[in-house]
């Protein structure tokens, strides 16, 4: 019983040792920036990957944005496929959400 005792004090006390030497990271901060764009400045192809052409805003790198796989789309709030929403929304204004360092679009609202 002493041996049992003694081996849960060890693995009590190790583990607050381990929690210690565990480094606590902030989350890092992704700089967005939210436009209005036509929908004829969104290029999509037929796997759901593209551009935004057109883009003017102080603090981005380029003209243009890409939209990957990982790019969500909504219309009226609700998430819907990228290639379809861009059919039913034809040129409407579109809100596009995107990352200003990689100049990667978040999301796209109609």
């Amino acid at each position: 019983m002493k041996t049992l005792i003694k081996f849960i004090l060890i693995a009590v006390c190790g583990i607050a040792i381990a929690d210690d030497r565990i480094e606590h990271k902030e989350p890092v901060k992704v700089s967005t920036e939210v436009l209005e764009m036509f929908g004829n400045s969104i290029r999509l192809s037929k796997d759901g990957t593209g551009i935004v052409s057109n883009v003017q805003c102080k603090v981005c790198k380029s003209n243009v944005l890409k939209i990957t796989k990982s790019t969500k789309a909504y219309i009226k709030g609700k998430p819907v496929d990228i290639v379809q929403a861009k059919k039913e929304a034809g040129n409407k204004v579109a809100v596009v959400r995107f990352n200003t360092d990689t100049n990667e679009v978040i999301y796209i609202r109609w």
